[in-house]
C-alpha cells in the first residue's frame, strides 16, 4: 500500500502474530506542529470570515449609496450641462463596477429629466421624439445643445 509522505505504518506485535496494524498521521508524530497548523488555519479563517463580513456590509452599502447618488442628482443653471452630464456618467460607470445593470433608455429618461429648469423647452421637445436615444447620442445632442445656447447668447 503506498502511504502518503505525512502517514506511516505502525504494526504492534504480539509472540508472531501482528495484533494491530495501523496508520498513525503526522499529527500523532508532531502533536505540537499540528497544533500551530490548526491554529494558524482558524486565525487565517477568522480574518478572513471578518473581512468579507466588513467588506460585503460595505459593497450593500455602497450600492444603496450609488443608487441614492444617482437619482437625487440634479442638475443646475450655474454649470456647463455637459459636466454634469459626465459627473452622470461617472456615476454610472460606478454602478457597472458594483455589477448594478439598468436599461439604458430608463437611464437616458432619467438623465433627461435631470436637465435644468432653463432646459424646459428643450426636455419637452426631447421627450416626444419618437425613436430611442442610446445615452452617447444624448452626449452628443447635449454637447451640440450647449453649445449653440453659449453662441447665441454671446450674439
Amino acid at each position: 500500500m503506498m502511504m502518503k509522505p505525512w502517514h506511516r505504518s505502525v504494526s504492534v506485535a504480539s509472540g508472531s502474530k501482528m495484533i494491530i496494524s495501523a496508520r498513525v498521521t503526522f499529527a500523532m508524530q508532531c502533536p505540537m506542529l499540528f497544533l500551530i497548523n490548526i491554529t494558524m488555519w482558524l486565525l487565517q479563517k477568522k480574518f478572513w470570515d471578518s473581512l468579507k463580513a466588513k467588506y460585503m456590509v460595505e459593497n450593500a452599502t455602497s450600492k444603496k449609496f450609488l443608487a441614492s447618488k444617482f437619482f437625487d442628482y440634479k442638475m443646475v443653471d450655474s454649470r456647463r450641462v455637459v459636466e454634469q452630464f459626465h459627473e452622470i456618467r461617472h456615476i454610472l460607470n460606478q454602478f457597472s463596477k458594483h455589477k448594478m445593470n439598468m436599461d439604458e433608455s430608463v437611464i437616458v429618461s432619467a438623465i433627461i429629466d435631470k436637465l435644468p429648469p432653463s432646459w424646459k423647452n428643450y426636455k419637452r421637445s426631447f421627450k416626444h421624439k419618437k425613436e430611442d436615444v442610446t445615452l452617447e447620442e444624448l452626449g452628443q445632442h447635449l454637447r451640440i445643445e450647449e453649445e449653440y445656447r453659449i453662441n447665441s447668447v454671446d450674439e
